[in-house]
């Protein structure tokens, strides 16, 4: 009993991660979740063609770290292979937040356009520059998967 209490502590913990770092490195990339999920699908699908070449898989850590490196190659190759074309889209401000990850606050806006809601986070003195209902233009850039990455506001 303490054994499978344990095996769900550690999944949860571990799919809990998996979202903490997808939002972490696809946050700024307009794919409605597109990379996030594929990576991870390519990820476990790795995990278990790794798992039949070996004698006795742990197929937990397979997949931990399949899934990581799937990520971060996804991520990886996103924004440091993605072109020069840069475009510029123009975005409405439609409110304010923060973050608290252990003691840091993460402040953020969140910005739509007619297609696309996301949240961009910015500093503190950055972040007085905004009001609601302000139009802003965006500068993007195509990633090397072929979503837009937000450059900069």
């Amino acid at each position: 009993m303490e054994r499978i209490a344990l095996i769900s502590i550690v999944f949860i913990g571990y799919c809990v991660g998996l979202i903490q770092l997808s939002l972490l490195v696809f946050g700024d990339t307009l794919d409605n979740g597109v990379l996030t999920i594929g990576s991870i699908i390519f990820g476990l699908v790795c995990s278990i063609i790794i798992g039949f070449f070996q004698r006795n898989p742990n197929y937990l850590l397979l997949s931990f770290f399949s899934v990581m490196a799937s990520i971060t190659i996804v991520a990886v190759l996103n924004h440091k292979m993605s072109g020069n074309n840069y475009i510029t889209q123009d975005f409405k401000v439609i409110g304010f937040g923060s973050k608290t990850i252990k003691h840091d606050i993460f402040k953020y806006v969140t910005i739509s356009n007619d297609s696309i809601e996301t949240n961009y986070h910015v500093s503190d003195v950055d972040i007085i520059n905004y009001k609601a209902g302000d139009t802003i233009s965006v500068e993007l850039k195509i990633g090397f998967w072929g979503y837009p990455i937000i450059d900069s506001l």
